[in-house]
């Protein structure tokens, strides 16, 4: 016989007696109490309210680490020559699927990145408002390209980590490393400038890949005064130092440059944003302004 319902405070039916019959079946009741606090844990807002309906997202990277989830979205306005990611597979998922793997309470924190995930901006802006729902703590890595999108999600982000390859009216610099022409540069350069104004007042990251003879000491002070005022901090990385983030490029091969030139630039940066972070293979420093 059926072990009558009762009700509970609790997102899910209550447990039934390890006496009671293994073939017992859910009520409608219980069906759809279990179902609405299911979406609510994913967050589709209120218990009750209807399933949104699931969308499909193209990624080249889903994994789970500890407390965190890390998302890399498929695609990229941008074609950088020494970029790995354009070359990685991509995978399709349920949104649900994506849901469902955040959802577990031991992650705390979400970094979204990519290739460039505001090309699939109809799926990624979903994603963050359901992330919202459920309290996750939310990283946002982009290239700058969508100022609009960025406008949209503020209140949705916890950080945002925007790279940025030269110094915007440097258009030559920026058509070779982006891979794009330089009419198309010149817009994304315009684009760039415009997010950092949207971005004023969050907390933002910058990093700028430092690739030998495209990104100098004195590119890099006149990034530093164009960034100052919305960079809360500046990772400073070394051109090959993580093997699955660069390829080879314009000749380069090895990790460089040597960390005394990164040590430099960070110095200079200084005069510009708080705090500076350098990361090569086999060094790493911390600067604070005020504290060097």
């Amino acid at each position: 016989m059926r072990k009558a319902w009762t009700p509970a405070f609790s997102p899910f039916w209550t447990e039934r007696s390890r006496t009671a019959s293994s073939t017992a079946v859910p009520s409608a009741i219980e069906r759809t109490l279990a179902g609405s606090w299911k979406r609510l844990r994913l967050g589709e807002g209120k218990p009750y309210a209807p399933a949104i309906p699931s969308e499909g997202v193209k990624l080249i990277g889903l994994k789970k680490e500890g407390k965190s989830v890390s998302v890399q979205f498929y695609g990229c306005q941008l074609r950088c020559g020494y970029c790995t990611h354009l070359k990685q597979p991509r995978t399709e998922h349920e949104l649900q699927e994506v849901l469902e793997l955040i959802a577990d309470p031991k992650v705390e924190e979400v970094y979204i990145g990519g290739a460039e995930p505001t090309v699939q901006k109809k799926e990624l802006l979903e994603l963050l408002r359901r992330l919202k729902r459920m309290n996750r703590r939310v990283t946002l890595k982009t290239n700058g390209h969508d100022p609009q999108f960025l406008r949209d999600s503020l209140g949705l982000v916890d950080m945002y980590i925007l790279e940025i390859k030269c110094p915007w009216d440097d258009l030559d610099c920026m058509a070779t490393l982006t891979g794009i022409s330089r009419e198309r540069a010149e817009k994304y350069a315009s684009s760039l400038k415009q997010s950092m104004e949207v971005l004023r007042g969050a907390k933002v990251r910058v990093w700028i890949r430092v690739i030998p003879g495209y990104v100098t000491l004195d590119k890099v002070e006149r990034l530093g005064d164009q960034i100052a005022g919305t960079a809360t901090e500046v990772y400073l990385i070394q051109f090959l130092s993580v093997p699955e983030n660069d390829a080879p490029f314009d000749g380069i091969d090895i990790p460089s440059p040597a960390e005394g030139e990164m040590v430099a630039m960070a110095r200079r940066l200084l005069e510009f944003v708080p705090n500076v972070y350098v990361r090569g293979r086999d060094f790493k420093s911390d600067f604070r302004a005020g504290r060097q």
